[in-house]
């Protein structure tokens, strides 16, 4: 099959994310593609234009040998993506079936859609960071390169961010008037301390993308993992005492404390000390 298209699209997409990692860690690697590709495929070469690159218009897959190396770095990133992607849904679905228990459906409905409104700003800030950010961080070889890049974007992302969270939230009334209907008017009390979580959860991400560039597999894993249990757990024992908020007090606490453990982990980075 040719590689046009969607294909094209998403195969620049996994590159661009991925072969920056592998070429930090692995130098001396070859990144080649087999297969009948189209000429589409040559904005391919246009795109990741070094000798390492080599597109190769054949059919016969067995001429390249399989690299182990490779495939362990390649490894190493898809564990720490597949983690992210399924801790995530199950805290919520966690959160979401006690506050259905404990409260009622309605509530639950009402936390869900508060949900849905932080994904879908979250997601512009989330894409920027993974095509520029990842990809840089994984280029920088000193402490000194990266703690910059890493600071240019706090100072870029972060005032952004509260601005962004601001407006949401003075006009909220006229957000969910528009996204939801009037049965979801009850949301406008979850919006301040979500959207303080929300502030605290990329601040933290922007140390968790550093992770992944750096292929620090169990620590991210760790620290995905230490995320879950702050979500769930702080987010079960506020709503215990003070009802559906509590599920977005607990939200703000588990990523505070989330972006304070990356913090120290990264101190010798952030703060210059050795």
């Amino acid at each position: 099959a040719k590689l046009v298209g969607e294909n094209l699209h998403y195969l620049q997409d996994f590159l661009g994310k991925s072969w920056p990692i592998v070429i930090n860690k692995c130098p001396g690697t070859k990144l080649h593609i087999v297969g009948k590709l189209g000429t589409e495929a040559v904005t391919l070469k246009d795109k990741f234009k070094n000798d390492a690159f080599k597109l190769d218009n054949k059919n016969d897959l067995n001429t390249h040998k399989f690299s182990k190396l490779v495939a362990g770095r390649l490894g190493h990133f898809s564990l720490m993506t597949l983690v992210s992607a399924i801790v995530v849904p199950v805290s919520q679905l966690i959160v979401r079936g006690y506050i259905t228990r404990t409260q009622s459906l309605s509530n639950a409905g009402l936390w869900e859609g508060m949900n849905r409104i932080s994904g879908m700003y979250l997601l512009v800030v989330t894409t920027s960071l993974s095509v520029y950010y990842l990809p840089r961080l994984a280029e920088l070889k000193t402490k000194q390169e990266i703690r910059k890049e890493v600071l240019g974007v706090y100072k870029l992302v972060i005032p952004a961010l509260l601005g962004g969270t601001l407006l949401i939230f003075l006009l909220r009334h006229i957000i969910i008037r528009i996204l939801f209907t009037k049965e979801f008017a009850g949301m406008q009390s979850l919006f301040g301390f979500q959207l303080i979580g929300d502030t605290f959860k990329m601040a933290g991400w922007i140390l968790g993308y550093l992770m992944m560039a750096k292929a620090m597999t169990k620590a991210f894993v760790t620290m995905e993992l230490a995320s879950f249990a702050f979500q769930v757990l702080l987010s079960l024992f506020f709503i215990n005492i003070f009802g559906t908020i509590g599920a977005t007090i607990g939200y703000a606490l588990g990523h505070l404390l989330y972006f304070l453990i990356m913090l120290i982990i990264f101190r010798k980075i952030m703060f210059n000390y050795e």
